[in-house]
C-alpha cells in the first residue's frame, strides 16, 4: 500500500516540477522599465534679471529581459512632453488619445534590447502612466549604474550559479529516492 503511495506522490510531483519548469522558462518577451532621475535645474537665461527659470530633465529606460521580440511597444504619459528624444535613434509614432493621454508607440523590440526617452521640459514632466506591448505588460523596476565585472568574474560567477542549480537538482533526486525507499 505504502509502496503505491510512494510512486504516486512521485509521479504527481515529478509531473508538477516539469510543469513549473516549463512555466518558468517558456518563450516570451518580458518588458522591464524604469525612470531613474528626473531633475530640475534653476536656470537663469537673461543675466539681467534675477529670474530663475526651472527646466526638467527627465529619462525612462525600457528594455526587454525576455528571449523573443516584443511587438507594438507603447509608453503612455499622462500629457504630451514638451521635447523627447528616442535613444538609440529608431521610428516610433506619436497618438493623443481624447482623454489626453499621450502614448508613444515603437514596432518592436529585440530581445535584450533596450531604448531610452529623455524628455526635456520647461514645466512640470509628464508622467509614466504604463509601458506595455501586444504581448505582455512592462514591470517596473530600480535601475542603477552598476559596475562591470571583468570577464573572469562574470565566468565565475555563471560557473558557480550552475553548480548550485545542479546540486539543487541532485539534492531533490536524493530526496525523492529516501522518500521512495521510506514508502517501498
Amino acid at each position: 500500500m505504502f509502496e503505491e503511495l510512494g510512486r504516486e506522490l512521485i509521479s504527481i510531483g515529478s509531473a508538477l516540477l516539469v510543469m513549473v519548469i516549463g512555466f518558468l522558462f517558456r518563450l516570451r518577451p518580458m518588458l522591464k522599465w524604469s525612470r531613474p532621475h528626473a531633475y530640475r535645474y534653476a536656470l537663469r537665461f537673461n543675466k539681467a534679471t534675477p529670474d530663475l527659470t526651472n527646466v526638467w530633465a527627465v529619462s525612462v529606460f525600457i528594455q526587454n529581459v525576455g528571449r523573443v521580440s516584443a511587438k507594438e511597444i507603447q509608453v503612455v504619459f499622462s500629457s504630451e512632453p514638451e521635447h523627447l528624444n528616442v535613444l538609440p535613434h529608431r521610428p516610433y509614432e506619436k497618438h493623443i488619445g481624447e482623454d489626453g493621454l499621450f502614448t508613444l508607440e515603437l514596432s518592436s523590440l529585440a530581445p535584450k534590447e533596450r531604448f531610452r526617452i529623455d524628455i526635456f521640459s520647461l514645466v512640470q514632466p509628464p508622467e509614466v502612466l504604463n509601458v506595455r506591448s501586444s504581448d505582455a505588460t512592462a514591470q517596473q523596476v530600480a535601475m542603477v549604474p552598476v559596475e562591470v565585472l571583468p570577464p573572469i568574474r562574470r565566468g565565475l560567477n555563471w560557473a558557480l550559479w550552475w553548480f548550485g542549480l545542479v546540486a539543487a537538482i541532485y539534492l531533490v533526486i536524493i530526496v525523492i529516492g529516501l522518500i521512495s525507499q521510506f514508502f517501498g
